[in-house]
């Protein structure tokens, strides 16, 4: 639960770095599942908004794993509230520059700042939205430790069984392996692929099905691929400081 401290005059608290102010207390609580991305970022605008926040996880610790992901100008109008995150955020972003090539190695274009174009815009003096790369267990991390300031706790281990809704009380809830079972106002199902929360919301299970297609990616240490004469030749930092991604299409 969020802690009485990081409730009062959160704003500049030595404590917990610098938070946004917050609103007063709605009296609303909110149980949010899965403390992932989604999960973080929930937790902290309702904390912003002024409702008492639980947050419950199945895995046994913090994730650390993951490869990258991008996020674009409407996800970074999130952060505008949060000052110290927003710092952070641009500081492990990785804004590299990109080269686009056909499936047969042949480049289209670049290589060249990764951003977004406003559509038929032409005026030169519009900035393109911003598009951040990121590592996922960085931006984790980051989301990890502002949820941390603001007092609120992450329960890990808590494994759902089934979601439910009581008509009489006006609550929602979720029953946990262990046959606990946790109440609130309002229920965030952000747990992802095998959420039971569908049988709620939908009225029966949605599961996961094969597509027919498959993705396989790797990450590793940077110092083993430039070990390797072919790759850092190609991979060649450019005169301006920035690395240089390859995206391949087809």
């Amino acid at each position: 639960m969020t802690c009485p401290q990081a409730n009062e005059n959160s704003q500049g608290s030595t404590d917990f770095g610098r938070l946004p102010e917050r609103k007063p207390a709605s009296g609303i609580t909110v149980l949010i599942i899965g403390a992932g991305v989604g999960g973080l970022l929930a937790c902290l605008e309702c904390w912003r908004q002024g409702h008492d926040v639980r947050i419950v996880e199945r895995s046994a610790s913090r994730m650390q794993s993951g490869d990258g992901f991008t996020i674009g100008s409407s996800a970074l109008r999130a952060f505008r509230n949060w000052p110290e995150m927003e710092d952070e955020e641009d500081r492990i972003a990785m804004n590299m520059w990109v080269s686009w090539h056909k499936i047969n190695g042949e480049k289209i274009s670049g290589p060249g700042p990764f951003e977004l174009h406003a559509g038929n815009v032409k005026d030169d003096t519009v900035k393109p939205p911003k598009v951040h790369r990121h590592s996922r267990p960085k931006f984790h991390k980051m989301l990890s430790k502002q949820v941390e300031r603001t007092g609120t706790t992450i329960e890990y281990g808590k494994r759902v069984k089934s979601y439910f809704e009581n008509i009489q009380t006006n609550k929602a809830g979720i029953i946990l392996d262990d046959g606990n079972i946790i109440e609130a106002d309002v229920v965030i199902a952000a747990d992802g692929v095998g959420s039971k929360s569908s049988q709620v919301t939908m009225g029966h299970e949605i599961r996961a099905r094969p597509t027919g297609y498959s993705i396989y990616r790797a990450a590793f240490p940077v110092e083993l691929a430039l070990s390797d004469p072919v790759v850092a030749e190609r991979f060649q930092v450019l005169e301006n400081g920035k690395f240089v991604a390859e995206m391949w299409m087809g």
